[in-house]
């Protein structure tokens, strides 16, 4: 395997985190593979944050 091989196998671009906001839903790209994310139906870091703390604070059943 050449050096650029073991550039890409070894490299960290997939541990880094991908930080959802609202300019990525007005960006009207296309995600092959996922409706949901192509048409922006997805909450953001900021929304995911308060929807978990809400459901935390809710009373059980």
């Amino acid at each position: 395997m050449n050096n650029s091989g073991k550039e890409i196998l070894f490299n960290d671009i997939f541990q880094k985190p991908v930080k959802f906001t609202k300019d990525i839903r007005k960006a009207k790209s296309v995600i092959r593979g996922n409706v949901r994310l192509s048409k922006g139906m997805f909450r953001t870091d900021e929304e995911k944050e308060t929807y978990a703390n809400e459901s935390l604070s809710r009373e059980l059943p």
